[in-house]
């Protein structure tokens, strides 16, 4: 028996979660069901690396599915398959990627181990006003920056002992 391929189609996102403490964000997979009448359900497969995936979900029923918990910063990639009653699985669907947008802290400069320049830059373009704060106990914040529709780009010298937080907020 022959089970047909959907075809996965990326159709909506989420937005960045102001002040997020995971700063894990969801993605909505949509995609056209398959002809087939046998068809029940669809696996979603996902990993970090291109073509290699090490996370499924299976929907039944259904034709898209929220993914959670997806770290900004990072590149995922996503195929579909469906598969019928019996366990039968179809081809995978073309690759897609998405690359989830936020911010990303980044050492850039070290003498005896020690920070002496932090780098806080966004991994894509922030569209909306942002203010990135830092925090010596995540009680109290201090703005180091400001910015509306543009990338984080900071430099801070590491005056921050004997730890360091940062996020970036938008309204």
């Amino acid at each position: 028996m022959r089970v047909l391929l959907p075809s996965l189609l990326l159709v909506t996102l989420s937005c960045f979660q102001p002040g997020s403490a995971d700063a894990s964000q969801s993605l909505t997979l949509a995609w056209s069901p398959s002809p087939d009448p046998s068809v029940v359900g669809y696996n979603i497969y996902s990993g970090l690396t291109n073509h290699v995936f090490d996370h499924k979900v299976s929907v039944a029923g259904a034709n898209s599915v929220t993914i959670a918990g997806l770290l900004e910063g990072n590149t995922y990639y996503f195929v579909a398959t469906a598969y019928n009653a019996a366990g039968l699985e179809s081809l995978p669907t073309g690759e897609i990627s998405y690359t989830v947008p936020g911010a990303r802290l980044t050492v850039t400069q070290t003498k005896n181990g020690v920070a002496s320049t932090i780098q806080i830059a966004s991994a894509n373009l922030v569209r909306a006003s942002w203010t990135l704060q830092s925090s010596p106990d995540l009680k109290t914040w201090s703005t180091l920056s400001t910015g509306s529709n543009s990338a984080v780009q900071v430099t801070v010298s590491n005056t921050f002992a004997p730890a360091a937080y940062f996020r970036l907020t938008t309204p």
